[in-house]
């Protein structure tokens, strides 16, 4: 698979891109924010500020003369008419990515999941968008019945985790598992299921059977390339909560903990090389840090430990992201107060 040239398209392209450029790829980019960092590590941006229609993104993709596309969040089921995909078929991700068709594949298979409510409700109950990313629109519910398009599924206290999983269709390799950092309100976000970041490794007694549970479930969907699978890790064990049949968030923190570069494993992986298993040397945490008011940047946060990276003059949104804040250390401990460090960089960027 000779690929030199790739496009990245998604909400956010930065972790995915920078990690391109680091693997020695021309790199192309179709994102929503045009972060500073961004611009730097590509050859090539196109930004936008609202839905693209299929018309409007075959037009964007046509600009660039490139090898290969890589489909990021929010355009992983999105339909490209022109240009080679490297990765999951969107009708593939589509299926994996719907809640109400995964608890089905997961009764099949055996595989320990949240009670789905279909007719009487237990309360109080998560509700969820059939197809939906980040934890955006997921609320806890003590009433009435959910909107259409909407699953319900019961209400467990716990961890929340991932395993980064990398595929070529006929065998998989779990990575790294990740700690979840969800509704923080501390980061800004007033939204309670809404993601925050990942610490990784996340250590915990479970940490095999969710790398045997997030490997079969990526091979039984048909996906390749580098996926994610959530868990919530209760007093009882892990659940499998959703996949995403793409690069995730976790990404930064992977890469640092392990050393490894993600984007490399997943051109790899698609052309049925898969890299072999890895180990953390060390803790690695990401925080995503919210508006909790609308804002304008004020300084630069142009800074080693800050990606993201918005420029001065830029008018931030209540709960739009500001910047994320990257941290590492020996201990879980030293890498959170590094990032917490940056965090509160990020959020002075507003004052004059």
């Amino acid at each position: 698979m000779d690929i030199r040239r790739v496009l990245i398209i998604g909400g956010n392209t930065r972790h995915i891109a920078c990690s391109a450029k680091r693997a020695g790829y021309t790199v192309y980019a179709i994102d929503r924010f045009g972060d500073v960092d961004t611009e730097r590590c590509v050859d090539g941006l196109l930004t936008f500020d609202h839905h693209l229609s299929d018309e409007e993104l075959d037009e964007y993709v046509r600009k660039f003369d490139v090898d290969a596309i890589v489909l990021g969040s929010g355009f992983e089921m999105r339909e490209i008419s022109q240009g080679r995909i490297l990765g999951n078929d969107p009708k593939i991700a589509c299926k994996a990515s719907d809640r109400a068709l995964l608890v089905k594949k997961l009764d099949q298979l055996g595989i320990p999941h949240p009670r789905v409510f279909t007719d009487e409700i237990e309360y109080p109950a998560i509700i969820k968008p059939r197809y939906g990313m980040g934890g955006r629109m997921c609320r806890v519910i003590y009433e009435g019945l959910p909107p259409r398009d909407f699953v319900a599924q019961e209400y467990l206290q716990g961890t929340f985790a991932s395993v980064s999983v990398l595929s070529t269709g006929e065998n998989a390799v779990a990575l790294a598992v990740n700690e979840q950092l969800v509704g923080v309100p501390w980061l800004g976000t007033m939204q309670p299921f809404r993601y925050c970041g990942n610490v990784t490794p996340l250590d915990t007694k479970h940490n095999g059977r969710m790398r045997r549970i997030a490997e079969t479930l990526v091979l039984e969907l048909g996906l390749i390339g580098s996926n994610g699978v959530d868990f919530v890790v209760t007093k009882d064990g892990p659940l499998a909560l959703e996949v995403n049949p793409r690069f995730q968030g976790s990404l930064d923190t992977v890469e640092l903990s392990t050393g490894v570069n993600l984007f490399d494993g997943h051109v790899k992986a698609c052309s049925g090389e898969l890299m072999k298993s890895v180990q953390s040397t060390c803790f690695a945490v990401k925080m995503v840090v919210f508006a909790k008011n609308k804002m304008t940047i004020r300084k630069n946060l142009d800074v080693n430990g800050i990606v993201n990276v918005p420029s001065i003059g830029k008018e931030i949104n209540v709960e739009e992201p500001i910047a994320t804040a990257l941290g590492t250390g020996a201990t879980r401990k030293d890498a959170v107060h590094m990032a917490m460090k940056n965090v509160l960089l990020i959020k002075r960027a507003g004052q004059v």
